[in-house]
Formats: C-alpha cells, sequence, structure tokens
C-alpha cells in the first residue's frame, strides 16, 4: 500500500470513528503505529484534522437537535433545557477536554452543539484534547 492510500485510510478511519454514529475506536491509526513504517509527526496531523472533522459534524448535529427541540415549544422542557446548560457551562472547559477519549468524545461534541458551546471554544478544546490523545497514544503507551 502507497504512503497516500495508507494516510487516506486514516484520514477515514478517524473521522468515522468520532462520528456520533460510529462506536469503534481508530483501528489504522494503531495498526500504522504497530508496524512502524510511518511518519508519526504526519500520523498526527491526518488523525487530529479527521478527527476534529468529525467532531465538526456532530456540533452540527447537536445545533440541529436544538433548533428541533425549540421548535416543539414545551415550556417545561425549555426550562430544563436552560437549567442544564448553566450546569453545563459552569464544568464547560472540563467537559470539552473528554472529548479526547473516543468513545465519550462524540457524544460531547454532540452535546456543545445541543448547548450552544461557541464554536470557537469548542474547536480550540477540541484540538487540544485530541492532540494530548494522539500524542500520548503515539509516545507514551
Amino acid at each position: 500500500m502507497e504512503q497516500f492510500e495508507a494516510f487516506s485510510l486514516l484520514f477515514v478511519d478517524s473521522f468515522v470513528s468520532n462520528l456520533i454514529i460510529g462506536f469503534q475506536r481508530e483501528l489504522i491509526f494503531h495498526s500504522m503505529k504497530m508496524f512502524g513504517n510511518y511518519s508519526y509527526p504526519i500520523m498526527f496531523v491526518v488523525a487530529t484534522c479527521a478527527s476534529l472533522g468529525g467532531n465538526i459534524v456532530n456540533y452540527i448535529f447537536g445545533k440541529c437537535a436544538l433548533n428541533i427541540f425549540y421548535s416543539s415549544k414545551n415550556e417545561q422542557n425549555i426550562l430544563r433545557h436552560k437549567n442544564l446548560t448553566q450546569l453545563f457551562y459552569k464544568y464547560e472547559i472540563f467537559i470539552l477536554l473528554l472529548m479526547a477519549f473516543p468513545f465519550w468524545g462524540s457524544f460531547i461534541s454532540l452535546f456543545s452543539g445541543f448547548f450552544k458551546t461557541k464554536f470557537s471554544k469548542f474547536l480550540g478544546l477540541g484540538c487540544l484534547a485530541k492532540a494530548c490523545y494522539y500524542i500520548a497514544e503515539l509516545y507514551i503507551i
């Protein structure tokens, strides 16, 4: 397999595994690390960009779910949403840093859109969390 094909496969695998519907881990990332014939910095950049792309899609899904939720016009549900939003904002930075974990990160990015997190904060902390995760996977674990 050529380098371009391998990194394209890594991009697709990282993107799909970070979607809300993807329940698998990044198999290609771990396979490429195990074989060791690939450049670690390129693996890091490709996997981080792909996972951020998947998280952005989840964020947009969360925004769409919020619009559907508000269109129901149920006052009791809207009041519950406002109370949960206040709780989410209280621990927002800590919660967004949990995006580093593969399975829960996709749900956190979905809820970030649902709770109206600022996109720049979401993207910055998501990038930091995924970068720390991939560096730990490459060099520590």
